[in-house]
């Protein structure tokens, strides 16, 4: 008996049970996709394309670097193939995103799935607009538990230029709004 899954065998699981792995009602596009940039574990679809990367360990700093290489393959290559649907399409579903369809960065997401992740992977896999995974594999009753990264968090301590910075960014959007307000009165300036 094992008591690890390759990622091989857990590919296998993610693609049987998208609902689970990614988001109820995904379909299936491909599995071991070759693009520029390498092999693309899994393609899933909704109402997004899910560019989905796997690890059997924990995932570092180049899985972010990967799964965005793949990202572009497949913005580029499906921005070759601009449809336009209106034809095709009853309203009101002519009217939805897919009337013409222009894959874009709202239309393509990334998604990372490992074993677990460090905070700075985390935050970094965040701010790159990437979905992060856990998965974990229990031996003894053969079942695989998902999970989203949890970090607890810390009072922030701002250092004395942040506080500086907001309080610029405060004053100059408190004197934006009192331009427009003035600027959309111009009699209320006169009589006062």
């Amino acid at each position: 008996m094992r008591s690890k899954l390759s990622e091989y065998e857990f590919e296998t699981f993610v693609c049987d049970h998208l609902d689970f792995c990614l988001c109820s009602g995904a379909q299936l596009i491909g599995r071991q996709c070759k693009v520029t940039h390498g092999i693309i574990d899994v393609i899933a679809m909704l109402d997004e394309v899910y560019i989905v990367e796997l690890k059997a360990r924990t995932l570092a700093h180049k899985d972010i670097e990967q799964v965005l290489r793949y990202v572009g393959d497949v913005r580029e290559l499906l921005a070759s193939y601009h449809f336009d649907f209106h034809e095709l399409l009853e309203p009101p579903a002519a009217e939805s995103r897919w009337g013409s369809i222009a894959f874009d960065e709202q239309g393509i997401v990334p998604v990372l799935i490992g074993t677990g992740c460090t905070e700075n992977v985390y935050t970094a896999a965040g701010e790159a607009g990437i979905w992060l995974k856990t998965w974990s594999y229990d031996e003894p009753t053969n079942s695989i538990t998902m999970s989203r990264p949890r970090f607890p968090s810390n009072p922030q301590v701002y250092p004395a230029w942040a506080a500086d910075f907001y309080a610029a960014v405060e004053e100059q959007c408190i004197a934006y709004a009192a331009r427009n307000a003035r600027d959309a009165n111009p009699q209320d300036t006169q009589d006062g």
